[in-house]
């Protein structure tokens, strides 16, 4: 019952609010099922725990985990094609910037700012990105999928990144000239 108060509180904050209201939402609830004695855990992003894959596509900020379910920042490199990867559990994310074209079991959906997706336990979901990161809080009911940030590789937050430098695609030469047609060198008299 725990799970379904947390998650149902999670999902409404959102819908209703954006991230404060999901916040606010959970807080409350947490604060009336703490009762058990677990300890509510208030964690800044700047403070939680930020994973990236091997191939440096997808970062993962690791912001809240209990026994019921899992709630992170996923961030996906701009351009990036994300493989395909299934969750044991219901996953929901709440897109916050940039978008995608995200295919669940074999149906696309492009998928922006302020949309909630909801992907079925054992969805196979896959991204292709848009020109922007994309930004999404996650969320798994039950905390097992997260497990996969496990062997990912931990980075320091509070580091900037180093500016990737932008690679200089070589262009050709055109035919054209400047527009006006295709340069001759046959001599009109």
């Amino acid at each position: 019952m725990r799970q379904r108060s947390w998650l149902t509180g999670l999902v409404l904050g959102l819908c209703l609010g954006g991230l404060g209201g999901a916040i606010l939402s959970t807080a409350v609830v947490a604060r009336a099922d703490n009762q058990d004695g677990e300890r509510v855990r208030v964690v800044h992003d700047t403070r939680a725990v930020h994973k990236i894959d091997p191939e440096g596509l997808v970062r993962a900020v690791l912001l809240a985990r209990g026994q019921n379910a899992y709630v992170g920042k996923l961030v996906l490199q701009a351009q990036a094609q994300v493989p395909p990867r299934r969750s044991s559990t219901e996953e929901y994310l709440y897109i916050i910037d940039g978008s995608s074209v995200m295919t669940v079991n074999g149906q696309s959906y492009i998928i922006g700012p302020n949309m909630a997706v909801y992907i079925p336990a054992g969805g196979e979901v896959s991204f292709i990105v848009g020109s922007e990161p994309l930004v999404a809080v996650q969320v798994f009911a039950g905390p097992e999928p997260a497990g996969i940030y496990n062997d990912w590789k931990s980075y320091d937050a509070s580091v900037p990144e180093r500016p990737r430098r932008k690679r200089r695609v070589p262009q050709k030469q055109s035919m054209l000239g400047d527009g006006g047609g295709p340069k001759s060198t046959i001599a009109v008299p």
